[in-house]
């Protein structure tokens, strides 16, 4: 398992720069700037899909807050990916001409300059979580997530309507608060 590997890794890692900081610390003849033992190694995280992360026996933040399973642009469900890769452009890539373009043509969804404007209000380094029901017939129960850095995870029950898009995949038509929750 990929997931197991990179924990056993960071686990390494963490384990090396703790033996150093006791080695620093208890060698009063040749202290060592505590920055030195802090930058003398790095780890990157990699976080798993949610596909990925549930077939490994992990699970997003969100999973569990509804109902709904986890989604990513990886998903078979052409709606499902739509839903994920809008989401994904918007909350990761931070661009909303790009989450634009799994959106048909007229839909119920804001445009490149309201999406714009609202992701200037958006903390850098918030994450999303999307958990979703397919319905039938191109409709979706989303249930989105969203979690500012050191901040409280915020919930957006949504309607997510797709069609049939091109090669195969599927574009949004309409977005909307799903109410009565």
């Amino acid at each position: 398992m990929a997931v197991g590997r990179s924990i056993t890794a960071a686990v390494a890692v963490l384990a090396g720069v703790a033996a150093t900081a006791v080695a620093a610390f208890s060698a009063p003849d040749n202290p060592l700037p505590i920055s030195a033992v802090i930058t003398a190694s790095s780890t990157v995280a990699v976080t798993p899909s949610p596909a990925q992360a549930a077939a490994d026996g992990v699970r997003p933040w969100c999973f569990g807050f509804t109902g709904g399973e986890p989604i990513d642009g990886s998903s078979p469900d052409a709606g499902e990916a739509a839903i994920a890769r809008f989401q994904a452009a918007y909350y990761v890539d931070r661009d909303a001409a790009k989450a634009r373009s799994f959106v048909a043509e007229g839909a119920v969804v804001g445009t490149v300059e309201q999406m714009t404007e609202a992701l200037a209000t958006l903390a850098p380094g918030t994450e999303h979580c999307l958990l979703a029901s397919a319905r039938g017939g191109g409709a979706y129960v989303v249930d989105l997530f969203v979690r500012p850095p050191g901040g409280a995870s915020a919930h957006y029950p949504q309607n997510v309507a797709t069609t049939p898009g091109p090669n195969g995949g599927a574009l949004i038509t309409a977005i909307t608060v799903r109410t009565g929750e």
